[in-house]
């Protein structure tokens, strides 16, 4: 909600499904091994190089919600149908297939401000059992920091782009 992790440009779209979600924060509940997330430094920013589907997870659990795929699509093709400007289209809003975690802290900094700036008729309620407040005070996720060694933008870009490669080589596509 800080707003200080980036996504590189190279980063897919937000892909799980909701039961990958709950999966996730069943496994925090039961105190199961998750995988880190890995962060990198790059130009006095913090970018994520793997980590982005849990961490938008975790945001959709913490909010709630998730995004329904099939209301989102309807939506996008009646817009297309009501206004064939493009310029009109809000990519950020209305295209759930780029959903990621930095597209919903951009619409605020708290759970209350974020669920205010987003359109409730493409998100589905996320149930899930046993989540409170001090779900979130007293689970964790891991991260490795890696900082490079080069300081050129070329070399950097190179090391960060085969680290994800060899990190997500049996991810899911």
């Amino acid at each position: 909600l800080k707003q200080d992790i980036k996504l590189p440009p190279y980063q897919r779209y937000f892909v799980w499904e909701d039961t990958q979600t709950k999966t996730l924060i069943k496994a925090f509940r039961e105190k199961q091994f998750i995988p880190s997330i890995t962060i990198g430094c790059r130009e006095d920013e913090n970018i994520i190089i793997d980590g982005q589907q849990r961490l938008t997870s975790i945001l959709l659990s913490y909010l709630g919600i998730f995004p329904d795929r099939d209301k989102n699509a309807k939506k996008n093709s009646d817009d297309m149908f009501a206004d064939n400007n493009d310029d009109n289209m809000d990519d950020d809003e209305n295209n759930m297939i780029e959903w990621r975690f930095d597209k919903l802290t951009i619409k605020g900094r708290s759970k209350e401000e974020i669920l205010e700036n987003i359109k409730d008729d493409c998100y589905n309620s996320l149930k899930i059992e046993e989540i409170n407040e001090d779900f979130w005070k007293d689970n964790f996720l891991g991260f490795s920091y890696i900082v490079p060694n080069g300081t050129n933008e070329n070399e950097v870009t190179k090391f960060y782009s085969a680290l994800f490669k060899n990190i997500n080589i049996q991810g899911t596509s």
